[in-house]
């Protein structure tokens, strides 16, 4: 059974250029080496493929993917049974216990409310809990993201909600070729970043069209 086409859907079947794909699965991979023996939430699990790499991969005790399409779940439920999942918008989650590690790969651009959407991840996560997040940077509302964000926007929303504890950058667009699967440092600091560079142009060589990929970790309310 092929996974459903969906808005901005990564998917198995051959609908999703293989370029797209390696670039989602290496956010995950990314993630990996925050999953062991903890408890995860993946935000916007989509068919489930990288629930399953944080989980039986990255050694994570347990992984919950939650996801508003429930055509999905159906899906993932079916392939990658390893994980549990639930039909969610995190917005109005409502788990049993926090997570210690949270997973958000370019998720809150499409919510009606970005800024409820941050507070709703702030609020899920345990004391000392990480939020690993990925945002667009520059790209057209074709995507169905709420506006057109850069770096000053994203900044403006998630610092005061959080610490940001690692800062990196990855290109999009097939052209690119092998550059675009990387997940790339722009700043390997552990502790606060006081701001983000102006452009990812100035510190990678890069144009600022593509992600931006952070570690958080929540601010005291």
């Amino acid at each position: 059974m092929s996974p459903p086409i969906g808005l901005e859907r990564v998917e198995l079947s051959g609908n999703t250029p293989v370029h797209l794909l390696q670039a989602h699965l290496s956010r995950y991979v990314w993630a990996m080496g925050y999953c062991p023996g903890k408890r995860v939430l993946d935000v916007g699990c989509g068919v489930g493929y990288g629930s399953w790499v944080m989980k039986v991969m990255g050694g994570a005790r347990e992984v919950v993917g939650i996801d508003p399409h429930a055509a999905s779940l159906r899906y993932a439920r079916r392939s990658f049974s390893e994980v549990h999942y639930g039909v969610a918008k995190v917005e109005t989650y409502e788990p049993e216990e926090p997570f210690e590690v949270i997973t958000a790969m370019e998720v809150v651009e499409h919510c009606g409310d970005v800024g409820a959407a941050l507070d709703a991840l702030r609020r899920l996560l345990t004391p000392g809990g990480v939020l690993l997040a990925s945002l667009p940077l520059h790209q057209p509302s074709v995507y169905h993201h709420g506006r057109n964000y850069g770096y000053a926007e994203w900044y403006g929303l998630v610092s005061p909600r959080f610490l940001i504890c690692d800062l990196l950058y990855q290109p999009v667009g097939g052209c690119l070729g092998v550059s675009n699967v990387m997940v790339q440092p722009v700043s390997h600091l552990r502790g606060q970043i006081s701001a983000w560079p102006a452009s990812p142009k100035d510190t990678m060589g890069h144009p600022s069209f593509g992600v931006v990929v952070l570690e958080l970790r929540g601010r005291s309310a």
